[in-house]
């Protein structure tokens, strides 16, 4: 078979373009996953009125919506790690698909927690926000997926 450099030349551009492609994309996901926790980091801050976390009691006013944002933040950390793993980068929808298991646990302790005959407010609103920390994680994963 013939060598066509043309055809060489395409492949090429080709490759070229889906790297940057790939290198967008994994931009366009930290530059989202940032701005998430970021949001979630200053309402954290701001709920928490410059307690310690570890400190915040079941007593203490506003402290469901404490461990509700500390564990959305726990979520959106845990799906950033996912785009930041060494080596190629992880196409979004595997990303999600790694999630998955992780919602399906935060959902059986939070099924767990509001089962029990006194339920625990602070973990009841953690896994909450747990739960919704990784459904934004693959919502992000599935939004930028189909993009590419």
């Amino acid at each position: 078979m013939k060598h066509n450099p043309e055809t060489e030349e395409v492949r090429q551009v080709e490759e070229v373009y889906r790297k940057m492609s790939d290198e967008q994309s994994f931009e366009m996901m930290l530059a989202t996953f940032n701005t998430l926790l970021e949001e979630v980091e200053t309402n954290l801050t701001a709920a928490a009125g410059g307690a310690s976390l570890c400190l915040i009691g079941k007593e203490r006013r506003g402290a469901g919506l404490v461990k509700y944002l500390e564990g959305q933040y726990y979520a959106l950390k845990t799906a950033k790690r996912e785009v930041e793993q060494p080596g190629d980068m992880t196409p979004p929808t595997e990303a999600a698909d790694a999630l998955r298991p992780k919602l399906a646990k935060a959902e059986k302790m939070l099924a767990h927690y509001q089962g029990e005959s006194r339920a625990d407010i602070g973990w009841v609103s953690y896994y909450q926000g747990e739960i919704d920390g990784y459904r934004q994680g693959i919502e992000v994963f599935e939004m930028l997926g189909s993009a590419s």
